[in-house]
């Protein structure tokens, strides 16, 4: 789900506006390298992962950062964690392809690489006896 941030600004506006006055809108401010390659122009924030109870209730989220965690995760056979991929590297809107596989515990959020290697890492599957974890992009 998108987390959103405010716009940032350049400026505060010292004037106070006219009573019937017509101002144009305020700027649009990016501070994003690639700001336009959605096509979209989206909203300043990230996209994190949500957990929701069975029986319903509030989304909890439990990734955090100024990363896009938008990749499909799986569960561990225990319930306890998702394992998903993100491009959580410092320099992610340079080298936008270059993900790895983490792991995510959903009770506490502690957020554990699995995988360091360059280029895309993603679609994770875990066996259903839990010994055996595969991705693609290898």
């Amino acid at each position: 789900m998108q987390v959103e941030q405010p716009n940032p600004t350049l400026v505060k506006n010292p004037l106070k506006k006219p009573e019937g006055a017509d101002w144009a809108e305020s700027p649009r401010v990016t501070t994003r390298l690639k700001h336009e390659s959605d096509g979209t122009g989206r909203q300043p924030g990230f996209s994190h992962l949500f957990v929701v109870s069975a029986e319903g209730g509030t989304a909890r989220q439990i990734t955090s950062g100024d990363f896009h965690h938008d990749s499909r995760p799986v569960w561990t056979p225990d319930g306890e964690s998702l394992i998903f991929a993100a491009n959580r590297h410092e320099d992610w809107q340079y080298d936008r392809r270059n993900s790895e596989l983490y792991k995510v515990s959903v009770n506490g959020g502690e957020i554990q690489p699995l995988t360091d290697r360059d280029g895309p890492d993603y679609g994770p599957a875990i066996s259903p006896d839990g010994q055996h974890n595969s991705l693609l992009g290898l």
